[in-house]
């Protein structure tokens, strides 16, 4: 299902373009289509969108280089056929993207599917509200230029190689409210040092096979006596984590007996 819509520059719509000023009459002929699909009555999908006549970005791209760049800000609702939907999803996707360098997502939105924003190569910034409860696998994998993401403590599960490769983070927060994370999750940020984990309970993690992204029920824990070797942060660089004061030795023990490996653990400051 799609809607169209006109981009405009500055427009407090829902994508803006960066470019050089003397493209502006440029940007304001770009059209882009975006692209939902409806999941309920009341309910929409958001997966993307394409840009409608592509006769004006090849004049952009000519003029401005690789300068051009979009930030898109996802609507919380639609009106499809003359009925309105909310926006409760942001779905897969399975194409690179060169374009976005911010995104915005309404707080209509519970759920980041799995893929969701793979490959955003440049993409910089992501502005999650804490309606979301779940970030499927792979959802910002490949996402080279992001270097810093909020995860919010409405969040309770982050999916097996969420942000796999995301080169430019270097801390990252894990909310309270995660009690599980898929296999890999930061694998390859070869450039993260630090993760702080604010639960005092070690969050269980799942094997790539065992999620559902669509379901919003909990996942059994694995074993406590079996090696879960997920290899969480293959590739990268992490040799801390920071946990609450009271719960140190109860993650040394899971990061060696679980996880398989030898992580210096210190208490929040």
């Amino acid at each position: 299902m799609k809607k169209t819509l006109t981009l405009i520059l500055c427009s407090p719509f829902f994508i803006s373009c960066v470019s050089g000023t003397s493209n502006s009459d440029i940007i304001k002929k770009l059209e882009v289509d975006f692209d939902y699909d409806v999941i309920s009555e009341s309910e929409v999908a958001y997966t993307g969108y394409s840009i409608k006549n592509q006769k004006y970005l090849f004049d952009l791209q000519n003029a401005g280089g690789d300068t051009f760049k979009l930030d898109l800000n996802i609507p919380s609702e639609v009106i499809i056929k003359g009925i309105n939907y909310s926006v409760t999803v942001i779905g897969g996707n399975e194409f690179p993207n060169v374009y976005v360098r911010s995104v915005v997502i309404p707080k209509s939105v519970t759920r980041i599917e799995e893929r969701a924003f793979i490959h955003y190569t440049k993409l910089e910034s992501v502005d999650i509200p804490n309606s979301v409860t779940r970030i499927g696998q792979f959802a910002f994998a490949g996402c080279a230029k992001l270097e810093n993401i909020v995860i919010p403590n409405s969040v309770t599960h982050i999916g097996s190689k969420a942000f796999e490769g995301c080169v430019a983070l270097r801390s990252l927060v894990i909310p309270a409210s995660v009690t599980s994370i898929g296999a890999g999750v930061f694998s390859n940020c070869k450039y993260l040092e630090t993760i702080t984990f604010e639960n005092p309970e070690p969050p269980y993690s799942c094997s790539q096979d065992a999620e559902d992204s669509s379901s919003d029920i909990p996942l059994p824990p694995p074993p406590i006596n079996e090696p879960n070797l997920t290899h969480v942060f293959s590739g990268s660089n992490v040799k801390t984590v920071y946990v609450p004061a009271g719960a140190v030795d109860t993650y040394k023990e899971y990061f060696s007996l679980i996880l398989g490996m030898e992580i210096n653990v210190l208490p929040i400051k």
